[in-house]
């Protein structure tokens, strides 16, 4: 994040294709015979159908759940994964479980500084350009309604409306103490606290953290980016 405030650019890329089918053709000696992949959104990378072409090169099968998003959720549904096989779940029985959380969830995106999502590709120049002279702080979604892919859903002139945007979309969505929030951010904790406090006065009973985002994910948002996601909790038993 320094060398961010530095003006460094950075890139994320998928996993080298070698390393894939190395860790699966490990994994088929160790006798598994399935793997279930819990990745990053199909329509933000090509994880994915890199899996699923060395899967078929290793000769091992291989199923995954499109989460349609990135950052937290997947660690939430990848651990609720690991739990629900442990307990007997078949693939077809983790898949429901999964699709009917992420049918009840979504990411909303408030980057400060629209030049990273131009330079990652998840905005046109044009519209970073414009952004930046309005003074615009975007509120960005992505989910299964996007394809896994970020679009505009509002365009207030700060981040204190963006925020209000996000917690008006959370309400209209009947989020309740069944549901599970992340607000997390890129070296902007005072709005992240913000927002948590926000949340926490409309909704009673739901389970919030607030962390900073991971890099691979904040390289692409920028600093001073605040970020949340929710999803209802997914039921391992």
């Amino acid at each position: 994040f320094d060398m961010m405030n530095e003006g460094l650019i950075f890139q994320t890329s998928l996993p080298p294709v070698g390393r894939i089918e190395a860790l699966f053709d490990q994994l088929k000696e160790e006798g598994y015979d399935l793997i279930f992949g819990v990745n990053i959104s199909t329509g933000l990378s090509s994880t994915t159908s890199a899996m699923q072409g060395a899967a078929q090169t290793v000769g091992i099968d291989f199923e995954y759940f499109d989460a349609f998003t990135s950052g937290e959720l997947l660690l939430t549904y990848a651990k609720a994964a690991r739990t629900l096989f442990d307990n007997g779940f078949s693939v077809e029985e983790v898949q429901a479980r999964l699709k009917e959380a992420r049918d009840h969830s979504a990411t909303f995106i408030v980057p400060d500084n629209l030049k990273h999502l131009m330079r990652s590709g998840r905005m046109s120049p044009t519209a970073s350009i414009l952004g930046g002279l309005l003074q615009i702080k975007p509120v960005l979604y992505l989910g299964q309604e996007t394809g896994g892919k970020i679009e505009a859903e509002a365009k207030p002139r700060t981040m204190r409306k963006a925020l209000n945007v996000v917690l008006d979309k959370y309400l209209e969505a009947g989020l309740d103490e069944d549901c599970i929030v992340y607000v997390v951010h890129v070296r902007n904790e005072e709005f992240a606290l913000q927002l948590k406090e926000m949340i926490v006065e409309r909704v009673a009973g739901v389970e919030i953290y607030v962390k900073e985002l991971v890099t691979a994910v904040a390289i692409h948002v920028g600093l001073g980016a605040v970020a949340t996601q929710y999803t209802r909790k997914i039921k391992t038993q």
